[in-house]
């Protein structure tokens, strides 16, 4: 009796609402009519979003159709992607996650086959719990997974390792679709490298490499020390050999500066604020090499192929085991477990790889590669 309440009061609210319905027409797919459709919920970070799409391709190869729902600010990770739809959470349910219910009810009138919520979200699960959808299923969920009948497919990665862009397939193998590979991919236009192209010049006149530097993040890993990442950018600038970007958002500017204001102008240009995210994909796709920790411009680099020189730490869920860049001549580098506080059970949660690796370690490993 309660679940029939609750879905006539779905209904009602569907029918009344004009506007969702067409945020629902809006994806092309009102209500699915394909064999196979899946919806995945994500609310988290760019580097994950950017390593679903191997997931996607997997499944949109056998003809499966994938719609993508996530933050608004990471639609541009799926534009020109062959292989599935994007919709914004904040299309869908304004002032999420305060009025989750409401993608319930875009769930339960798009009606797909199956629903996926990797990682532990509550109110994502939730969400998919109301909806009244039959097949659903989470990744690493914990017990609220279980709690939300969701089908809890399991990683193995406390025991076992791998990258996540093969740990996120595991749901088309429980579907009977085989792997594939598990490097992300992200589709630019001409006219956007050749946009970028242009500022370059304008920004740094000549023929040199150019090394795009991101030295912010959001992760939860170790990172560099923001001043260490501009001692490297002082040693590639007076090497000569190299053209340096620095990338950020707007707010993250001054904290460069901060720790930089000794650096040269001279094939320097501090891009921090200047660069929409797909600017900042065109910008990655032009780079000989990218220098970064574990945060979403790593997977930026990994789908356009282009090698990076990232410094990792070495704890199984936070190593290159599973994150690394999966472009050819990448290097990752971390330092010796005895060096790491988490493997020595030291509540530390970003120890600024103060035991290494050291900045010239790092400016090193990238002129080899310029």
């Amino acid at each position: 009796m309660y679940w029939q309440t609750w879905f006539r009061f779905l209904d009602k609210e569907l029918e009344c609402d004009h506007a969702f319905l067409e945020t629902l027409a809006f994806t092309n797919a009102s209500p699915s009519r394909m064999r196979h459709h899946l919806v995945i919920l994500r609310d988290d970070h760019l580097g994950d979003m950017i390593l679903t799409t191997p997931l996607a391709r997997t499944l949109a190869s056998t003809g499966w159709q994938v719609t993508v729902v996530g933050k608004a600010a990471w639609a541009g990770v799926w534009k020109n992607n062959p292989h599935a739809s994007y919709m914004a959470i904040e299309t869908i349910a304004p002032d999420f996650p305060k009025n989750s219910w409401r993608l319930s009810c875009w769930l339960r009138k798009l009606g797909p086959t199956h629903v996926l919520v990797p990682y532990h979200h509550s109110t994502l699960l939730w969400a998919s719990f109301f909806s009244g959808l039959s097949s659903r299923y989470c990744q690493m969920g914990r017990i609220l997974g279980r709690l939300t009948l969701h089908h809890s497919l399991r990683s193995g990665l406390l025991h076992t390792p791998r990258h996540m862009g093969d740990v996120w397939q595991d749901f088309a193998e429980a579907m009977g679709v085989p792997r594939q590979s598990p490097r992300p991919e992200i589709f630019l236009a001409a006219e956007e490298t050749a946009h970028v192209a242009r500022r370059l010049a304008e920004k740094l006149p000549g023929d040199k490499p150019v090394i795009v530097l991101h030295p912010f993040h959001g992760g939860s890993s170790c990172h560099f020390k923001l001043k260490d990442y501009a001692d490297v950018a002082d040693q590639l600038q007076r090497s000569g050999r190299c053209r340096i970007v620095i990338t950020g958002v707007a707010a993250e500017r001054e904290k460069w500066l901060a720790v930089a204001s000794h650096l040269k102008p001279e094939n320097l240009w501090i891009a921090c604020g200047e660069l929409s995210l797909r600017q900042l994909f065109a910008l990655v796709g032009q780079a000989r090499t990218v220098i970064c920790g574990s945060t979403g411009v790593l997977h930026v680099a990994s789908a356009l192929n282009v090698p990076s020189v990232s410094i990792m730490c070495p704890h199984p869920l936070v190593s290159p085991d599973m994150w690394r860049n999966l472009a050819e001549g990448a290097v990752d580098l971390r330092p010796d477990r005895d060096h790491c506080a988490r493997y020595r059970g030291e509540p530390v949660v970003d120890c600024g790889f103060c035991e290494g690796p050291f900045p010239e370690q790092v400016a090193e490993a990238v002129l080899t590669r310029v």
